[in-house]
């Protein structure tokens, strides 16, 4: 089975006011089995960020955008405001990534890999567009 990856979302300006909590929850997570993206609140410091050159922020901020997409959960720590955990935040929720795992009884599976072979699409391709023609001809939608 899969470990789940969880990105951790915390202000650097308040990381030496939770300095005994965030170990803590990446020791609790990790424990539990679970990867969790924090270096970029572990390994950093808010002097080592405001040093960066242009290019190491783009880097820096991409690198973060990238493990956000990567992660199965975000969870974030917020006893303080932070304007940057907001951006994570938001910029997490524009790109959810919303799934539908089902199970599917021998004969349908077959029949669906079987029309999905015929028409040239995927799986999901195809049962998109049954949902988009169910929707189309749905009144009460």
């Amino acid at each position: 089975m899969k470990k789940a990856k969880i990105f951790l979302a915390h202000s650097i300006r308040n990381k030496l006011e939770s300095k005994e909590v965030i170990p803590l929850i990446i020791q609790t997570l990790e424990k539990a089995g679970y990867t969790v993206f924090s270096d970029h609140v572990t390994k950093m410091s808010q002097n080592q960020l405001d040093s960066f050159t242009r290019q190491e922020n783009i880097a820096y901020h991409r690198k973060i955008f990238q493990n956000i997409h990567k992660a199965n959960l975000v969870i974030s720590e917020c006893s303080k405001e932070s304007l940057s955990v907001g951006f994570l935040l938001a910029f997490a929720l524009e790109n959810v990534d919303t799934r539908l795992n089902f199970y599917l009884p021998a004969e349908m599976s077959n029949y669906l890999k079987l029309k999905c072979k015929h028409k040239g699409l995927t799986k999901s391709a195809y049962l998109r567009l049954l949902l988009e023609d169910s929707i189309s001809r749905d009144t009460d939608f």
